[in-house]
């Protein structure tokens, strides 16, 4: 969404229509020329284009590094309330793995199922998310949410966004504008 304006500012005559749904686009009844698409690319028939590697690591607010019960290093995650997205490719157990450390054996869990709810619980001090700082680029840069083990932990890198489309689609000069427009950003 942060880059849409660039597209609309070029094209200014289009009707853009854009869905927040779960539920993947039928391209013939929902009359959907392109759909974006978060998950394993397992769609048969259909062109799969990857938009981004993204990396995924806690994030939190500034708060919760503060204070007598502060957020200082990864053991401290055992009481802290971990933030899991339910749509999530990798998961919190993925991030423990990958840096050598077990999962806290207890501790709350909050459940979000869109990662735009789960960097808002983030941002409100609710809990350590496990997002992504592409999507949460915004909080990051402002400073309403901070990367409490960027230096001392490793990240997950996850390609899980797809443009997806019908073949013939891309005759169609819209959509082939789009795909070109989708392009020069990944550069």
């Amino acid at each position: 969404m942060p880059r849409l304006h660039q597209f609309v500012a070029r094209f200014p005559n289009i009707d853009l229509r854009v869905s927040g749904s779960p539920e993947f686009a039928n391209f013939v009844s929902d009359h959907v020329d392109i759909d974006i698409r978060y998950g394993k690319p397992n769609w048969k028939d259909l062109q799969v284009v990857p938009l981004m590697k993204e990396e995924v690591m806690p994030l939190c607010s500034p708060r919760l590094l503060e204070g007598p019960d502060a957020i200082r290093t990864p053991s401290d995650l055992d009481r802290a309330t971990l933030i899991e997205l339910d749509s999530a490719i990798m998961g919190w157990n993925d991030w423990f793995e990958i840096n050598g450390l077990d999962p806290p054996k207890s501790g709350q869990h909050l459940h979000f199922d869109r990662s735009v709810m789960s960097i808002q619980a983030g941002v409100d001090g609710l809990g350590i998310i496990l997002d992504s700082t592409t999507l949460a680029a915004r909080e990051l840069a402002d400073g309403r949410l901070v990367r409490p083990f960027a230096d001392s932990m490793r990240s997950l890198e996850v390609t899980g966004h797809f443009l997806v489309y019908p073949k013939a689609n891309a005759k169609i000069p819209i959509v082939a504008e789009f795909l070109a427009w989708v392009r020069e950003l990944q550069t």
